[in-house]
Protein backbone atom coordinates (compact mmCIF):
# COMPACT_ATOMS: atom_id res chain seq x y z
CA UNK A 1 0.00 0.00 0.00
CA UNK A 2 1.08 3.52 -0.52
CA UNK A 3 1.96 5.52 2.49
CA UNK A 4 -1.95 7.85 1.36
CA UNK A 5 -3.86 4.78 2.16
CA UNK A 6 -4.93 3.22 5.12
CA UNK A 7 -4.48 -0.51 5.49
CA UNK A 8 -7.59 -2.82 6.37
CA UNK A 9 -6.06 -4.16 9.30
CA UNK A 10 -5.59 -0.88 10.91
CA UNK A 11 -9.00 0.66 10.73
CA UNK A 12 -11.24 0.51 13.56
CA UNK A 13 -14.63 -1.35 12.80
CA UNK A 14 -16.62 1.87 13.24
CA UNK A 15 -14.39 3.09 10.22
CA UNK A 16 -14.96 0.06 7.98
CA UNK A 17 -18.60 0.57 8.68
CA UNK A 18 -18.73 4.16 7.34
CA UNK A 19 -16.45 2.76 4.26
CA UNK A 20 -19.08 0.03 3.68
CA UNK A 21 -21.77 2.40 3.40
CA UNK A 22 -19.84 4.87 1.71
CA UNK A 23 -19.56 2.31 -1.37
CA UNK A 24 -23.02 1.70 -1.01
CA UNK A 25 -23.94 5.33 -1.45
CA UNK A 26 -20.97 5.62 -4.34
CA UNK A 27 -22.90 3.63 -6.25
CA UNK A 28 -25.90 5.87 -6.39
CA UNK A 29 -27.34 8.00 -9.16
CA UNK A 30 -26.92 12.15 -8.40
CA UNK A 31 -30.90 12.11 -7.69
CA UNK A 32 -31.10 9.20 -5.05
CA UNK A 33 -27.47 9.99 -3.68
CA UNK A 34 -29.33 13.65 -3.24
CA UNK A 35 -32.48 12.01 -1.66
CA UNK A 36 -30.03 10.04 0.46
CA UNK A 37 -28.12 13.16 1.79
CA UNK A 38 -31.71 15.20 2.23
CA UNK A 39 -33.23 12.63 4.61
CA UNK A 40 -30.03 12.38 6.73
CA UNK A 41 -30.23 16.43 6.57
CA UNK A 42 -33.61 16.16 7.70
CA UNK A 43 -32.61 13.90 10.25
CA UNK A 44 -30.67 16.33 11.78
CA UNK A 45 -32.50 19.29 11.13
CA UNK A 46 -34.17 19.67 14.83
CA UNK A 47 -30.89 19.31 16.28
CA UNK A 48 -29.77 22.34 14.54
CA UNK A 49 -33.27 24.52 15.36
CA UNK A 50 -32.09 23.26 18.86
CA UNK A 51 -28.51 24.52 18.39
CA UNK A 52 -30.05 27.59 16.78
CA UNK A 53 -32.65 28.33 19.64
CA UNK A 54 -30.21 28.07 22.72
CA UNK A 55 -27.31 30.06 21.05
CA UNK A 56 -29.78 32.66 19.26
CA UNK A 57 -27.33 32.39 16.20
CA UNK A 58 -27.90 30.72 12.74
CA UNK A 59 -30.89 30.29 10.80
CA UNK A 60 -32.67 26.91 10.22
CA UNK A 61 -34.41 28.39 7.05
CA UNK A 62 -31.18 27.88 5.18
CA UNK A 63 -31.51 24.24 5.61
CA UNK A 64 -35.30 24.05 4.61
CA UNK A 65 -34.53 25.97 1.78
CA UNK A 66 -31.64 23.58 1.07
CA UNK A 67 -33.68 20.34 1.95
CA UNK A 68 -36.83 21.46 -0.37
CA UNK A 69 -33.85 22.00 -3.03
CA UNK A 70 -32.36 18.89 -3.09
CA UNK A 71 -36.30 17.34 -2.62
CA UNK A 72 -37.23 18.62 -5.91
CA UNK A 73 -34.39 17.25 -7.73
CA UNK A 74 -34.52 14.14 -6.08
CA UNK A 75 -38.37 13.68 -7.01
CA UNK A 76 -36.97 14.58 -11.19
CA UNK A 77 -37.24 18.30 -11.11
CA UNK A 78 -34.22 20.55 -12.06
CA UNK A 79 -33.03 22.55 -8.74
CA UNK A 80 -31.74 25.71 -10.80
CA UNK A 81 -29.02 27.53 -9.42
CA UNK A 82 -28.07 26.76 -5.99
CA UNK A 83 -24.81 28.13 -5.79
CA UNK A 84 -25.56 30.71 -3.61
CA UNK A 85 -27.58 28.49 -1.28
CA UNK A 86 -23.87 26.36 -0.87
CA UNK A 87 -22.67 30.10 0.13
CA UNK A 88 -25.82 30.54 2.62
CA UNK A 89 -25.25 27.38 4.08
CA UNK A 90 -21.93 27.86 4.83
CA UNK A 91 -22.42 31.03 6.80
CA UNK A 92 -25.05 29.51 9.07
CA UNK A 93 -22.70 26.85 9.78
CA UNK A 94 -21.39 27.42 13.30
CA UNK A 95 -17.81 27.38 14.54
CA UNK A 96 -16.59 24.57 16.88
CA UNK A 97 -14.15 27.17 18.42
CA UNK A 98 -17.37 30.15 18.45
CA UNK A 99 -20.03 27.30 20.17
CA UNK A 100 -19.75 24.19 22.75
CA UNK A 101 -19.70 21.32 21.77
CA UNK A 102 -21.47 18.79 21.22
CA UNK A 103 -24.23 21.59 20.06
CA UNK A 104 -22.19 23.30 17.67
CA UNK A 105 -20.79 19.69 15.97
CA UNK A 106 -24.23 18.84 15.88
CA UNK A 107 -25.28 21.69 14.18
CA UNK A 108 -22.47 21.33 11.96
CA UNK A 109 -23.14 17.62 10.93
CA UNK A 110 -26.52 18.68 9.88
CA UNK A 111 -25.47 21.30 7.88
CA UNK A 112 -23.34 19.73 6.33
CA UNK A 113 -25.88 16.87 5.19
CA UNK A 114 -28.09 20.06 3.84
CA UNK A 115 -25.21 20.76 1.98
CA UNK A 116 -24.14 17.28 0.41
CA UNK A 117 -27.65 17.13 -0.40
CA UNK A 118 -27.41 20.73 -2.55
CA UNK A 119 -24.05 19.83 -3.99
CA UNK A 120 -25.63 16.28 -5.41
CA UNK A 121 -28.28 18.27 -7.20
CA UNK A 122 -26.09 21.56 -8.74
CA UNK A 123 -22.42 20.02 -8.78
CA UNK A 124 -23.16 16.17 -9.15
CA UNK A 125 -19.98 15.60 -6.75
CA UNK A 126 -20.32 14.30 -3.28
CA UNK A 127 -18.20 11.36 -1.84
CA UNK A 128 -20.35 8.34 -0.03
CA UNK A 129 -17.51 9.25 2.83
CA UNK A 130 -19.59 12.33 3.82
CA UNK A 131 -22.28 9.90 5.81
CA UNK A 132 -19.72 9.97 8.21
CA UNK A 133 -21.95 13.48 9.08
CA UNK A 134 -24.90 11.62 9.06
CA UNK A 135 -23.32 8.98 12.34
CA UNK A 136 -21.07 11.53 14.18
CA UNK A 137 -24.05 13.13 16.53
CA UNK A 138 -24.97 9.30 17.64
CA UNK A 139 -20.89 8.83 18.14
CA UNK A 140 -20.39 11.62 19.34
CA UNK A 141 -23.54 10.86 22.29
CA UNK A 142 -22.42 7.49 22.72
CA UNK A 143 -18.72 8.69 23.30
CA UNK A 144 -20.43 11.45 25.93
CA UNK A 145 -22.16 8.34 27.56
CA UNK A 146 -19.82 5.96 27.33
CA UNK A 147 -16.13 7.65 27.97
CA UNK A 148 -17.41 11.59 29.28
CA UNK A 149 -15.59 12.96 26.31
CA UNK A 150 -17.08 14.75 22.86
CA UNK A 151 -13.80 13.57 20.89
CA UNK A 152 -12.38 9.86 21.04
CA UNK A 153 -8.55 10.22 20.82
CA UNK A 154 -6.05 7.90 18.67
CA UNK A 155 -5.08 5.48 21.44
CA UNK A 156 -5.49 1.59 21.44
CA UNK A 157 -8.18 1.58 24.16
CA UNK A 158 -10.22 4.36 21.78
CA UNK A 159 -9.46 2.24 18.73
CA UNK A 160 -11.06 -0.72 21.19
CA UNK A 161 -14.23 1.58 21.61
CA UNK A 162 -15.10 2.11 18.22
CA UNK A 163 -13.97 -1.34 17.33
CA UNK A 164 -17.26 -2.11 19.98
CA UNK A 165 -19.66 0.76 19.26
CA UNK A 166 -21.10 -0.54 15.85
CA UNK A 167 -22.54 -3.54 18.25
CA UNK A 168 -24.16 -0.52 20.65
CA UNK A 169 -28.27 -0.90 19.31
CA UNK A 170 -28.73 2.81 18.92
CA UNK A 171 -25.47 2.78 16.57
CA UNK A 172 -26.93 -0.17 15.17
CA UNK A 173 -30.45 1.17 14.30
CA UNK A 174 -28.38 4.64 12.95
CA UNK A 175 -26.40 2.43 10.58
CA UNK A 176 -29.23 0.38 9.55
CA UNK A 177 -31.43 3.49 8.42
CA UNK A 178 -28.39 4.27 6.11
CA UNK A 179 -28.08 0.82 4.43
CA UNK A 180 -31.70 0.27 4.16
CA UNK A 181 -32.26 3.72 2.71
CA UNK A 182 -29.24 2.90 0.18
CA UNK A 183 -31.06 -0.16 -0.85
CA UNK A 184 -34.16 1.17 -1.31
CA UNK A 185 -32.51 4.18 -3.54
Amino acid sequence: SSCGEVSLSSMTELERTVGRLASGIDTLGTRPKAAFFASCGHGLRPLYADFSRATGWGDPGVLDKGLELASRFASGDEPGDGRALIRDLAVVTPHGDDFDSPASTYAQDAVICVDAAVRCAIEDDVDGEWVEYALEPMVTALSIRDLNVTDVGSSAADDAWRDGIVEDPAMRRAVAFCARSVEQL
